[in-house]
């Protein structure tokens, strides 16, 4: 993080205002381009000067942040002269909200996390899903969701970090099908932080590592993104599954400190779903016990014999892919609420019929066949796919 102040001087404002002058051409304004080389990646300060109407000398104070009361007029002047999007916009003025503000000594939120974290992990099963600090440290995660992450097992869990992963690793490159996409939009994290929070120390490890050994993090950080949607599709190329496309969702949990949960998800009923399935019930299979998630080793914990228990599940799970091939999608019938009595989840006979004359509703139970049954024959077990 110092290296790259100190490399390009100034305030996180003007940093971020040099970033987008150099990143837009005189074209993309509407200015003609004037006869000769022009030495100056992007608009000249005096060019972008006139088009946000203030003084050449004013803007470059700005920039170079010996000016930090800039009203909220200039601001969207400048906003407008860059072309800049609506988070772009937000973003430099939160920058200039801060400019002005006296310095405080950041500190690193706590990284505890909420009670239900351990369990909505568990509940999205067989969905891939990760917690994040707001600096991308792993905090949790649950089978699938690690065993995503390529290579991040080899690491202590206090070095698991998305950041370090996607530049750092070796095999990152070769597991993430859009790898650039994924990095930009971590990186883009990032900068958005050091916008509001330049001196923090869990962001300064974090950058100062990558800044050092990575010339591509280097180079991403300098176009100065900021972040954007958390969501979108991507493939991966998992060994022992193949190549698999799964969508992506990443939420903020209120009141800890900028975490994340992310998850990814494929519609039921595809081949790209059935990976899923494998992939958790295969990584809850091989973890060792230091790498299981406490939310896991809590329901494990709390009734290791209970009908809902996570190895119960799992076995369901495998004996429904092994009994369809994972390339054909189910028909519709296979999908339809039998007529029989509807049952609770992992449930052992407790299911109770519709009052008479009312069809039953509508269930999204998955379709397991009449021959499933628990290890003693004597009992069913129907299962409700999370999804």
């Amino acid at each position: 993080m110092d290296k790259a102040q100190a490399r390009q001087g100034g305030t996180e404002l003007g940093r971020f205002l040099r970033a987008r002058r150099e990143r837009t051409g005189p074209a993309d304004v509407g200015l003609s381009a004037r006869p000769g080389v022009r030495r100056t990646p992007g608009l000249r300060r005096e060019e972008l000067a006139m088009l946000a109407g203030v003084s050449p000398d004013y803007y470059r104070r700005l920039e170079r942040g010996k000016e930090s009361h800039p009203s909220p007029q200039v601001i969207d002047a400048l906003a407008r002269a860059l072309r800049l999007g609506g988070l772009e916009h937000r973003h430099l003025r939160e920058l200039a909200a801060r400019a002005g503000c006296a310095k405080t000594a950041p500190t690193a939120p706590s990284r505890a996390l909420p009670p239900a974290v351990p369990l909505m992990l568990e509940r999205l099963r067989p969905y891939p899903a990760i917690v994040v600090s707001r600096v991308f440290d792993v905090l949790d995660a649950n089978p699938s969701g690690l065993r995503m992450l390529i290579g991040i097992e080899d690491w202590p869990a206090e070095e698991r970090n998305l950041a370090r992963l996607l530049f750092l690793h070796p095999s990152t490159r070769r597991v993430c099908g859009d790898w650039e996409h994924l990095a930009r939009r971590c990186v883009a994290g990032l900068r958005t932080l050091a916008g509001t929070e330049p001196d923090a120390p869990d962001l300064a490890g974090v950058v100062g590592e990558l800044m050092a050994e990575s010339p591509e993090f280097a180079k991403f950080w300098d176009r100065y993104e900021v972040e954007g949607h958390t969501f979108g599709d991507n493939t991966f190329h998992l060994p022992e599954l193949g190549t698999i496309r799964v969508g992506y969702q990443g939420m903020v949990l209120q009141g800890t400190g900028g975490q994340r949960l992310i998850f990814s998800f494929a519609p039921p009923g595809g081949p790209d779903y059935d990976a899923l399935v494998r992939l958790d019930a295969e990584a809850a299979e091989h973890l060792a016990p230091a790498d299981l998630l406490h939310g896991d080793r809590l329901l494990r914990e709390r009734d290791p014999d209970a009908p809902g228990r996570p190895g119960r599940e799992l076995e369901v799970r495998r004996e429904l892919v092994a009994m369809r091939p994972s390339s054909t999608r189910p028909s519709p019938a296979a999908w339809r609420p039998s007529a029989g009595p509807r049952r609770h989840r992992c449930s052992r006979g407790r299911g109770t019929s519709p009052p008479p004359g009312r069809r039953p509703a509508p269930s999204r139970m998955w379709p397991a066949p009449q021959s499933l049954s628990n290890r003693d024959d004597s009992e069913t077990v129907s299962f409700v796919s999370i999804s």
